[in-house]
């Protein structure tokens, strides 16, 4: 099976952050994630981790960013260090 691609995914989810209420989508995307599959869940939370590591590595942010770039590297130790298994 053939999924989408990695920018159709990445374009979809910008325009989803972008069209609507941040904490409509916080709340909406957290609810749905919590129910599928546990590998799935810990899949995506692969994904998220690596969007905190990249993030704790810029160099150059303004006040739009500055709070997830601080967090991003407030967490970079734990996350390095952090192992999720693929089971």
């Amino acid at each position: 099976m053939k999924g989408p691609k990695t920018e159709d995914v990445a374009e979809m989810l910008i325009q989803y952050i972008n069209s609507i209420c941040i904490e409509e989508l916080s709340k909406e995307l957290v609810d749905r994630m919590s129910q599928i599959h546990p590998t799935l869940q810990q899949n995506f939370t692969r994904v998220c981790v690596d969007w905190f590591k990249e993030l704790s590595e810029k160099k150059y942010y303004d006040l739009r960013n500055e709070a997830s770039v601080l967090l991003a590297k407030r967490l970079r130790k734990e996350l390095d260090s952090s192992y999720l298994p693929h089971v």
